[in-house]
C-alpha cells in the first residue's frame, strides 16, 4: 500500500467516527463539524473531482426543484405525521430552542453525502452494475440505521420500518443516478426529517417524552409511509429509465 493510499484509510477511518459520534450526541450543532470534514477531506483527496464525487452539483434548473420538493415533502409528511400521531394519542411539544430546526438538515446532509454520493459513487468507479450499486447502497443505509437506533435511539427497529427506509434509500439512489446530484435526495429527507424531529418532542397522552426509536417505528413504520414510499422507488427508478432510453433514442 502506497503512502497515499494509507492516508486516505486513515482519513476515511476519521471521518466514520466523525459520522458516527453525533447520533450520541444531543446539541443542536452536532452534525455540523462533521459536514466540514466531509468537505475538506473530500477537497483534499480529489480536489478537482470533489463536487462531482460529492454529489454536490446542478444549477438553478437542479435546485429550484429540489426546494420545491423539500416544500412539497414537508407539507405531505407533516400532515402524515400529524395524523399518524394523532391516532396514537402524541401531540407535539414544541421546542424552545430556535437553532433546533437546523439540525435535520445538517443530519440528513451527512447521510446524502456518505451513503448516496461516496458510497454509491465509489461503488460505480469500480465498475459495480447500477442497479447492484444501488441495491447495495441501499441495504447498507438500512443496515446503518438497524445497528445504530438500539445504541443510540433506545431501541430496535421494526420490520416496517426498515422495509419503509430500504425504499426511501432505493429512491434517493435512483434520483442520484438520474441526476448525479445528491440535491432531490436531499430534499425528501430533509423535509421528512424536518417534520418528524426539528419542530419539537412527541409525548404521549399522560405527558411521558417519546423515545426516538419508538416514534421513528411508528411514522416510518406506518403502512401509509411505507406505501408512498414504494410509489417514490417506482416513480424515481421510472423516471431514471425514461432518461436512459431518450438520451439513447437521440444518440441514435
Amino acid at each position: 500500500m502506497t503512502q497515499k493510499s494509507t492516508q486516505r484509510v486513515w482519513i476515511f477511518c476519521f471521518l466514520f467516527a466523525a459520522f458516527l459520534i453525533p447520533y450520541f450526541l444531543t446539541s443542536w450543532w452536532r452534525y455540523i463539524p462533521t459536514t466540514f470534514l466531509i468537505f475538506f477531506s473530500i477537497h483534499y483527496l480529489w480536489p478537482k473531482e470533489a463536487n462531482a464525487f460529492l454529489g454536490w452539483k446542478g444549477g438553478v434548473t437542479l435546485w429550484v426543484p429540489a426546494f420545491f420538493l423539500f416544500a412539497t415533502t414537508l407539507v405531505f409528511s407533516r400532515v402524515l405525521i400529524t395524523s399518524i400521531a394523532g391516532h396514537h394519542g402524541w401531540v407535539l411539544q414544541p421546542t424552545s430552542d430556535l437553532l433546533r430546526p437546523l439540525f435535520p438538515f445538517f443530519q440528513t446532509l451527512n447521510e446524502e453525502l456518505v451513503f448516496r454520493a461516496l458510497l454509491l459513487n465509489t461503488l460505480l468507479a469500480r465498475r459495480y452494475p447500477k442497479q447492484w450499486a444501488s441495491l447495495a447502497t441501499a441495504a447498507i443505509f438500512v443496515l446503518a440505521h438497524v445497528v445504530l437506533y438500539p445504541l443510540s435511539q433506545g431501541g430496535p427497529l421494526s420490520v416496517m420500518a426498515i422495509a419503509t427506509l430500504f425504499f426511501l434509500a432505493l429512491s434517493g439512489n435512483e434520483l442520484f443516478l438520474w441526476t448525479g446530484s445528491i440535491a432531490l435526495p436531499w430534499a425528501i429527507h430533509a423535509g421528512w426529517n424536518l417534520s418528524q424531529y426539528g419542530w419539537g418532542k412527541w409525548v404521549g397522552g399522560a405527558g411521558v417524552p417519546v423515545i426516538e426509536a419508538t416514534s421513528f417505528n411508528v411514522f416510518v413504520g406506518d403502512t401509509r409511509t411505507c406505501l408512498a414510499a414504494i410509489i417514490l422507488a417506482s416513480l424515481a427508478f421510472a423516471a431514471n429509465r425514461y432518461r436512459k432510453r431518450t438520451k439513447k433514442e437521440i444518440i441514435t
